[in-house]
């Protein structure tokens, strides 16, 4: 039960960076004013794949960006972005989303791969990151 509220406690503290995270990090269409319904589906599978893929291909899944080859819907590397803006409370975005990269995320991963203590830590940290922008994600109006 300690470790529910735990858990609670900080995705709760993390839902603000969460919300600004979906407009900062382009997820919402800010022409429409909505988010593309393929992100929702993007953010509920990005913790399963944790789950049953493990951390570092689920992230390196998540890298992939949207190119003309790509089928995916929309760019599934700005879900990675969201989760790093949100982890790091001091690592600002500017107006255009250049610091907030999805390769940090990677590199984290890679590093934390060799001591299973650290890698448990930060699968707990993105996970916490994950779950909160998926309850931000419902403050927002979704594309049909």
């Amino acid at each position: 039960m300690a470790n529910e509220n735990y858990r609670l406690n900080t995705v709760e503290k993390m839902l603000p960076r969460a919300l600004e995270a979906i407009v900062l990090c382009k997820i919402l269409d800010a022409k429409k004013n909505k988010v593309p319904k393929s992100y929702k589906g993007y953010i509920s599978s990005f913790g399963a794949g944790i789950v049953l893929s493990g951390l570092l291909p689920t992230i390196a899944i998540f890298s992939e960006k949207k190119n003309d080859d790509n089928r995916s819907e929309e760019d599934r590397s700005l879900v990675l972005n969201a989760i790093w803006h949100i982890m790091n409370e001091r690592a600002p975005l500017n107006e255009n989303g250049e610091q907030v990269n999805e390769k940090h995320l990677l590199y984290l991963a890679v590093q934390s791969s060799s001591n299973h203590f650290k890698q448990q830590l930060l699968i707990e940290k993105i996970t916490n990151a994950a779950i909160a922008l998926k309850h931000a994600l419902r403050t927002f109006e979704i594309e049909k």
